[in-house]
């Protein structure tokens, strides 16, 4: 959880963007009291095969997520520096368009 809030803080832009953005994020990550409160039933003590099994689940469904943001963010700063390179001498990049993301 630290990684993906460092994550998010560095590639959100503003004061303002960046606590709605952590709040977001905070908010919904906290709601995973609700969902292992109701995934790791008292019957299957001590081994909860299904609460292990639905954490297991969403952790590799969060490795392929993560790969896809990298490429992501990889092309768009390939974007960005093409259009860093076809600038003029003295010509500027628009700051909230181009942005250039942090892994």
């Amino acid at each position: 959880m630290p990684l993906y809030i460092g994550l998010l803080t560095a590639n959100l832009r503003g004061r303002a963007s960046r606590s709605f953005g952590t709040a977001i994020q905070l908010g919904i990550g906290n709601c995973a009291n609700f969902v292992s409160s109701n995934i790791f039933i008292t019957q299957q003590a001590p081994r909860y095969p299904v609460g292990f099994g639905v954490g297991l689940g969403i952790t590799a469904l969060g490795f392929p997520l993560m790969v896809l943001v990298m490429f992501l963010f990889t092309s768009h700063n390939k974007k960005v520096a093409r259009k860093e390179a076809e600038l003029e001498p003295g010509e500027a990049l628009d700051e909230q368009i181009d942005y250039r993301y942090v892994f």
